[in-house]
């Protein structure tokens, strides 16, 4: 069995930020966000707002994490552009 991570159908790259997909929400649901986001990747503070502003980089999983959550809300992660399909 490998323990390579399924990249498949994600548009991230590394580099990227969810800093704009996540400054377009109303508080109210930044803070939901936010709370998911700790939840799913036992982040500390300083480390969510890093990897938001891209201080520091976010991993291949910790993406994927992001990439579910704003899914849930229709937003594409990386770019803040609402998903229609």
């Amino acid at each position: 069995m490998s323990d390579k991570i399924n990249t498949e159908k994600t548009g991230w790259e590394p580099g990227m930020t969810f800093c704009k997909a996540y400054e377009e929400f109303h508080p109210a649901l930044r803070k939901e966000i936010y709370r998911k986001v700790m939840g799913w990747t036992g982040w500390s503070k300083y480390t969510f707002y890093a990897k938001k502003n891209g201080v520091h980089p976010l991993k291949l999983l910790e993406a994927k994490i992001i990439e579910l959550i704003f899914l849930d809300y229709g937003v594409d992660a990386w770019t803040g552009n609402e998903i229609t399909e």
